[in-house]
């Protein structure tokens, strides 16, 4: 049992770290994507004050499109970033859920060991 516990902790040692590194990415990512949507939202809204500024109330026609084709632009950005942070996300989750029994189990293991187990890793050790 001991044995099978000290093959498994590596092994889960680094589907963690792995696990934990997706996370930061992901975490990373949305923060980019959501940074682009702002400044989408912000270039559009910039443009509308500058038109408004100019004299009219409303997108112009010649205008619009070039607006319209930017914000979409942007949008179509994002919408692809954020379902590649959304792949990454159920990627990681789908790990996470196949490494933590593998945790739970070496954890229980590793409760059921004794004073006098650990005396004899310790002799074991020095001969």
């Amino acid at each position: 049992m001991q044995r099978v516990v000290m093959q498994k902790k590596p092994v889960v040692a680094q589907a963690k770290a792995d696990c934990e590194e997706l996370l930061v990415e992901i975490v990373q990512d949305k923060r980019v994507a959501d940074e682009q949507e702002k400044q989408a939202r912000v270039q559009a809204g910039t443009a509308q004050v500058i038109l408004l500024h100019m004299g009219t109330f409303a997108l112009t026609d010649s205008a619009a499109p070039f607006v319209d084709l930017q914000v979409n632009s942007e949008a179509t950005k994002i919408a692809k970033e954020t379902d590649e942070a959304n792949a990454i996300a159920t990627q990681v989750t789908a790990e996470l859920d196949k490494a933590l029994p593998a945790l739970r189990e070496a954890e229980a293991a590793l409760n059921v060991l004794t004073k006098k187990d650990i005396s004899e890793l310790k002799v074991c050790r020095r001969l």
